[in-house]
């Protein structure tokens, strides 16, 4: 009885091949399960995959949509904004006022120090210098037909004096005639064609604001 004891202590701690064969097989199934279950994954992979994709392009193609649709509407408010504006004196074609800057036919003659308002929707320049002499020609700029047209004259030579306008009609107060200060005015009347006399300021005075 002791012996066989002994011997059994002996023996190598390592299974059996019978224990191995016996325990081989669970292990063998299990192992095909999970190879089994393996694709499953994959393909549920692939299919979220594949939706992540369609959804990633349709959101491409939706982006590139919109980017057409901007630079269409972009297009299409230039095109609006596109005005005629030539120095043969044509009618603009949109129908809207010039909103660049442009070349505009020059004025019947080169003066500087004008007095400048804006009547009825048109730009009016009165007097001035040319150089050489104060004046009282009266020009009008009409931006619709891009064209300068004469006026009557002014009563008096004047530069270096202030214009406005008020109730319809234009006003020049004082200025100087080349040789002195003026304390006089006048007023243009649109509808009637002409320049009225105004009573005299207490003080002369040119480049007043």
């Amino acid at each position: 009885m002791t012996m066989s004891v002994l011997l059994r202590l002996n023996q190598p701690s390592s299974p059996s091949p019978t224990a191995l064969t016996s325990d081989s097989p669970p292990i063998a199934i299990q192992e095909e399960e999970e190879e089994e279950d393996q694709p499953e994954v994959a393909a549920s992979l692939n299919g979220s995959g594949g939706e992540d994709g369609r959804s990633a392009e349709s959101s491409r193609e939706g982006g590139e949509d919109e980017e057409g649709k901007d630079e269409e509407g972009k297009k299409m408010k230039r095109r609006k904004r596109r005005t005629v504006c030539d120095r043969n004196g044509e009618e603009n074609s949109v129908g809207h006022q010039p909103d660049l800057y442009c070349a505009l036919p020059h004025m019947a003659s080169v003066k500087c120090a004008v007095g400048c308002a804006s009547l009825d929707g048109s730009l009016l320049v009165c007097g001035g210098y040319d150089r050489g002499e104060c004046l009282r020609c009266v020009e009008v700029y009409d931006p619709a037909r891009n064209t300068w047209s004469p006026l009557p004259p002014m009563r008096e030579a004047r530069g270096r004096f202030s214009v406005a306008v008020a109730g319809g009609r234009l006003y020049a107060v004082g200025g100087s005639n080349g040789t002195t200060e003026l304390d006089t005015a006048e007023v243009y009347d649109p509808k009637e064609g002409r320049w009225g006399r105004l009573p005299s300021m207490a003080l002369a005075r040119s480049n007043a604001g």
